[in-house]
This record gives C-alpha cells, structure tokens and sequence, in this order.
C-alpha cells in the first residue's frame, strides 16, 4: 500500500494505523488543510458478494458518520474512489485513544472517568436521534483531544436503523469484549446496545480490567451472556448501580436512552442519588438498614412488660398488648427467618444449575476447540433440550447450530455430500435462521445438480435474512440458476418458460451478471431496447 503520493486529491504524508484498513495523514491543497484519509484495504482473493459487501460496508461508515454534525463525533469530509482506491477523508485527530491512555496509565479517576463516559453519552443521544447505532464502542474508537475533548470515530459497523441490516457468515459485527448480549445472539440490535458496551467501558476506566473476560472468544461471549461481572471495586456505590445497569443482559433492564444513563451519571457526580440506581441496579442495602431481604425488623420493646402484683386493670391490658406485639413480632422474625432459609437453599440449587451448566459448556467448548465439531454440537444440543425454553438453551442451540455447519464444511471436503447435508439440514433445525447452512445447503445441492433444492434453500435465505451477505450469494446464485434455466426454455423452443425464467432473474438480482444477461434477452423479446421487467 503506497504510503506517498496522492489518494483522490489528498496529498499523503504518512501513514499513521493499520488494521482492516489503513489511515494516512494527508494535505488538502485546496485549502491547505490537514486531514486524515482512510483508504479501504481489499484483499486480492476478495471476490464477487464479498468484495461487493465489504465495499458497502466502508461507504456506510461515511454515510453513518457523515450525516452526523457535532462535537463529539469525527467529521467526515468526503468519500471517494480514484483509480480504483476507495477512500474517506475525515477530521485530523490530534491526541491519542482511551485504549492507548488505559495501557498508559491503567485505571481513570472518577471523575475524568464519568467525564469521558458523560462526552461519549452526549454524542450517543445525537446519533440515536438520528436513528443510528454505532455497534462498536470500545477504547479504541474513543479518542481523546488534549484540550481534553473526546470525539467517536470508527462508524464503519454503526447500523442506520431505518435501513435493512448487513450480517455475515457466523460472524457478528462488534469487538466480542465489548459486544452486548443481543449482539452476540445476532438478534436485532438498537441504542441500548451501545449503551451496553459503553459500560464494559467505564468498568474497565474503573478498574483497569474488563469485566468479561476469558482465554477464548467462545470463553469471553458465554460470559457476557451467562454470567454477572462482579461490581466494579473502589468506587462509590452510586456509580456502581449505573455500571451494573448499563450491564444488565436483558435491554429492558437497561438504561433505555443516552439521556437516561448521562442524566444519572450527572446526578451522582454532583452528589445526588442518581434516580432509577439502587436495590434496583443491584447493590445491596447498606448495614444500617441489612435485614432479611432488605426489611428492616425492629423491636422496640419495653424491658418492663411484666404485670406488678395488685396492678389495675388497664396495667393488666396495656401489659397483654405489649405481650401480644412481642408475640406478633417473634413470628414475623421466624417467618422471615424460613424465608431466608429457603432462599438461600433455591439459591444453592442454583449455583449447583449454574457450575452444572458451566461444566457442560466447558466440554462442549473444549471439543469445538479440538475441531470435535459433530461431539460438540450433541453436547450443546444435550444442553439446549436441557434447558429449552430458556436463554441458556438458545445459546446452546446456537452453539451447536455453529458446530454443525463446520462439520458439514469437513464432511464436503472429505467428499462425502450426503452427511454434508444431513448436518447442514440438523443445523437449520436447531436454529431455523442460520442462514449460513441454508445457503451453503443451496450451493452443495447445486452442485449436485438438486435444483429445485438449491433454489429453495436460497429462498429461504432471501425470506429469512434479506439484508444479510448471505442473501446477496443467494440472489446471485438464483439468479445464475434462473437464467440458465431460461436459456434451456429457449433453446426448446418454450418461449412463455424462457421469458419467465429470465424475468425471475432480473428480478432477484439485477445487478449481477447473471439479471443483467437476463435484461439483454428480454430486450430481444420484448422488442424494446428501453424496457425492463417492473
């Protein structure tokens, strides 16, 4: 990648980050400004949908961000393409990133803390307004400016929520430490999933640490779905219940809006009790009100209960009502008491469940590690009946829906299609829109020359996940299929079949090679250089 010369009308200075893509300072000569300039990097074997998608997903970064007017989030200039160089000229940035100030200096003050949370918070409300998530907040995509400004940059994955989604095959779009719950799921994702990783991030400002954390990516994900962090240490309770309420695994349980989490932080930071924090974030009564379950019992008796000799009858009343209170009051402490005793005994079959479960899912994970695919989608499908219905089970189902379809990549390459499909067919009837197996289902059918098959798996790709990276290979392939099933129409003479089968290609991929060809014949057919299908 060439690090001088120009890109588009930007002079480069030098190349200053690399990952996925490359960023370089460069000049603007037209005004001499000082810019950075981020140059999408394709690798060679990067081919048709893929390369296709992967170039979509670079201009949403520059639509999402570039809609976007205010303080707190990178300015975007221009997006372009010059000589085949796709690229997004941006607002310089100088100063360094929360991930580089974390290795420099470990663990924040509270009060720069809540700061860079607060200034993250406020952009956040801004895009969310503007009916964009940005799906990857984390250290690196928060930069911090000297004059102590932050600005989010990196919007390459935010999703523009009035639009369809783009997914991928088995991966999810985020950074897996600070991915939410729904994230790792696949599900449907809105603001409160950034909310959700903008906690990850203040614990680890707290604390120096993140709060899920594991040997494996497979390690880290079934702790941000399964397990509760502890609560961040030293730091005052208020802040605590905000954390842990950012954290929560349910979004319904979770601050619901930027406003809502920034109004909280302000309000403690300031010294007030933040609304909406507490028993309901999860912290525990203070000793000065412990009790049973948070109640408080008191027992403010007289020690001088009992009746003196020759006392009157209202001496003798007001001692059987002092009695009678002492006796009310005993039953509520033994009643209270069994409550106890039997919480505490669901909450020891609990952990029993719970170390249990962790065990199963140790095996489970450590065969998959082994590339033990088939062994471990059985474990988790075992776990998956075990717990049907519940969030643990459809994890499993997942997991094991996951493992499938890398046991029927190895049973295709081995040759044998026919326990290649069985275990792709067992994947989608674990988990019906792992839209993967289907279109890889499609293709083998394809290959071996099942059609009809074929045509209804990629189907039902398009039904299930129409915005995904799967449903542009199925509308490619179906397309190709249609298309050659229209030449074989016309071939035969069947011109009603042949305009049909084209007219299905076009349809279902006009773009392609395949809908474009399909346009050129119903041209012919149709006698009218300028008509195309409606």
């Amino acid at each position: 990648m060439e690090t001088t010369g120009t890109i588009g009308r930007y002079k480069i200075v030098r190349e200053i980050a690399r990952s996925n893509d490359v960023v370089y300072e460069a000049i603007d000569p037209t005004i001499g400004r000082r810019v950075a300039v981020k140059e999408l990097v394709l690798p060679p074997n990067l081919t048709g949908a893929e390369r296709r998608e992967r170039i979509e997903r670079f201009y949403r970064e520059a639509k999402a961000a570039g809609s976007l007017s205010h303080p707190n989030i990178v300015t975007i200039y221009e997006v372009g393409e010059s000589g085949g160089r796709y690229f997004i000229a941006m607002e310089y940035l100088d100063g360094h990133t929360l991930r580089e100030e974390l290795q420099m200096r470990g663990a924040l003050a509270v009060d720069r803390a809540v700061e860079i949370a607060l200034q993250v918070l406020d952009a956040l409300a801004y895009a969310h307004s503007n009916a964009i998530v940005h799906r990857d907040i984390k250290p690196e995509n928060i930069h911090l400016l000297p004059n102590g400004n932050v600005k989010i940059t990196d919007f390459g994955i935010a999703r523009i929520m009035t639009e369809p989604s783009l997914t991928s095959d088995g991966r999810i779009f985020g950074t897996p430490s600070y991915m939410s719950p729904e994230q790792i799921a696949g599900r449907q994702v809105d603001e409160r999933t950034d909310l959700f990783s903008l906690g990850v991030v203040l614990y680890e400002m707290l604390t120096g640490q993140k709060p899920f954390i594991g040997e494996s990516i497979a390690t880290i994900t079934y702790q941000i779905t399964m397990v509760d962090p502890q609560p961040p240490d030293g730091v005052p309770e208020w802040l605590k219940g905000v954390v842990m309420k950012a954290l929560r695994k349910n979004p319904a349980e979770r601050y619901q809006s930027a406003v809502e989490m920034a109004a909280d932080l302000r309000a403690g930071i300031s010294q007030a009790v933040p609304a909406g924090v507490g028993a309901a974030a999860g912290l525990q009564p203070s000793p000065a009100s412990a009790g049973v379950g948070g109640l408080t019992v008191q027992m403010d008796i007289s020690s001088d209960v009992s009746v003196p000799a020759g006392g009157t009858r209202a001496d003798f009343r007001r001692s059987f009502l002092y009695a009678l209170l002492v006796g009310i009051l005993l039953g509520a402490v033994i009643l209270l008491a069994a409550v106890v005793v039997r919480t505490a005994y669901a909450n020891y079959v609990h952990a029993l469940q719970q170390q249990r479960m962790q065990e199963l899912f140790a095996r489970a994970k450590a065969n998959f590690e082994a590339k033990q695919y088939e062994l471990a989608a059985q474990q988790y499908a075992e776990i998956a009946k075990a717990y049907a219905g519940t969030e643990i089970g459809r994890v499993a189902a997942f997991n094991a829906s996951v493992a499938l379809v890398l046991a029927a990549r190895m049973e295709a390459e081995r040759g044998d299609a026919n326990k290649a499909l069985e275990l792709y067919d067992r994947a989608v009837r674990l988990n019906p829109e792992n839209v993967t197996a289907l279109k890889e289902m499609g293709d083998l059918y394809y290959r071996l020359g099942n059609t009809a098959a074929a045509a209804r798996c990629w189907e039902t790709v398009l039904s299930v996940a129409p915005g995904s990276a799967e449903a542009l290979d199925a509308r490619e392939s179906l397309a190709t299929l249609y298309y050659n099933l229209g030449v074989s129409r016309k071939n035969a003479g069947d011109q009603a079949g042949a305009i049909s089968f084209f007219e299905k290609a076009f349809r279902v991929s006009p773009e392609s090679e395949a809908g474009i060809r399909a346009a050129q014949e119903l041209q012919v057919y149709s006698a009218k250089p300028d008509w195309f299908p409606p």
